[in-house]
């Protein structure tokens, strides 16, 4: 039991564990619209008689994120973790977006992410990438946030109709995020496969086309004969390589299913050979710089940052602040994003509703009922009959 006057039993069925909590119905309810619709508004009412029971169902209810916003609720501070690690943040993350809750996280977020580890965000062998995504997107974490898209985009896949899959094979649309969010990962996955795939259909058509302005070989001093041999053979071993891949023809980016991690993977394992002088030392060929560098060719299509919109940008900097991450570092690396918006996206005026708070640095002006600020939520003070 969290609280001395509890009256709901919550029940959270996990995949393989129940956990039963005890709150106090009125606290939760003034801490989250979703939970005050569901108490007063006829989702779940008191029975007349017996224990009264809130059960959670979705994959959102996660327990031990359940159990933070409880303690937090219940004003039970000693019992806050010090520090989350991400699956535990990714937890909160779902049951305080799901219960449109975040704010009350305000004193505490800047604790846990000043304890951990933020390069564990920019990890990309860590295999949480899914999970890093959620979370920086409902606690506006802008700047992981925006790294962490791109290598979403590059792993995500799609199905037979269409539908965009996680890493795990999952579709995204029912992870939680807001359509305009897929719609970045579609987009940023649809134009790096495009990328890719043209750092080796380029020079495979240039080497077809047997183009004299075209030159993969790089031997000044060569004979124009050997030259031509050169690229013959670097055209020969990539036929092969790309029929060994299964490449041939060629993968359509529109209608290719899988990720682009892979095929990246799958074009950069062919091999591309080049003449070589006879005899030479490695550092003494001057053929040694020959090839159609596709690699690199990869790697610099797949090294930047998907851009995101100033729509979305200002959307991180209004949760950063809800919940209490926000600082200027968090956005200093998305400035040039948030100017290519080509019209602001007002602030919602959060001052008159008292459930939603956020960090305002600058109240403007203030009405005159309001009559005193404190560590960005406003006190309001209004004469009360007596």
């Amino acid at each position: 039991s969290y609280h001395i006057d509890a009256d709901l039993y919550v029940k959270v069925s996990e995949s393989d564990n129940t956990v039963w909590y005890k709150v106090y119905s009125a606290l939760i309810a003034a801490a989250s619209p979703v939970w005050r619709k569901m108490i007063y508004g006829g989702e779940c009412p008191r029975p007349a008689q017996g224990n009264w029971v809130m059960e959670m169902l979705t994959p959102e209810d996660d327990a031990h994120g359940l159990d933070i916003i409880f303690s937090l609720i219940h004003y039970k501070f000693h019992e806050i973790p010090e520090t989350l690690n991400i699956g535990e943040m990714y937890g909160l993350a779902r049951a305080a977006e799901k219960y449109n809750c975040t704010h009350i996280l305000i004193l505490h977020m800047h604790k846990w992410q000043s304890k951990e580890d933020k390069s564990d965000y920019d990890d990309k062998m860590s295999g949480e990438d899914d999970k890093i995504l959620f979370l920086t997107w409902v606690f506006g974490l802008g700047r992981w946030f925006s790294k962490v898209v791109s290598r979403v985009a590059y792993k995500a896949t799609i199905n037979d109709d269409g539908t965009l899959l996680d890493a795990s094979g999952q579709p995204w649309k029912a992870q939680g995020l807001p359509k305009g969010i897929l719609d970045v990962i579609a987009d940023a996955r649809l134009k790096a496969l495009k990328k890719v795939i043209a750092s080796v259909s380029g020079p495979y058509e240039q080497l077809m086309g047997s183009d004299d302005g075209v030159q993969f070989c790089r031997a000044k001093e060569a004979p124009q004969h050997t030259k031509e041999q050169c690229q013959l053979q670097q055209l020969g071993s990539l036929i092969k390589g790309l029929k060994a891949a299964g490449l041939v023809p060629f993968p359509e980016a529109e209608n290719y299913h899988g990720s682009v991690q892979d095929l990246a993977a799958k074009f950069e394992a062919i091999k591309v050979r080049h003449f070589k002088l006879p005899g030479a030392k490695p550092h003494q060929d001057s053929h040694g710089s020959c090839g159609i560098q596709h690699s690199q060719a990869i790697d610099d299509a797949l090294s930047g940052v998907v851009p995101l919109t100033g729509f979305f940008v200002q959307e991180l900097k209004d949760r950063a602040k809800r919940c209490g991450a926000y600082t200027e570092q968090l956005f200093n690396e998305l400035k040039d994003m948030e100017e290519r918006n080509p019209s602001p996206i007002p602030e919602e005026d959060l001052r008159e509703d008292g459930t939603h708070y956020k960090q305002l640095e600058d109240f403007g002006t203030t009405p005159d009922y309001y009559s005193e600020s404190y560590a960005g939520v406003v006190i309001k003070v209004e004469d009360v009959d007596a």
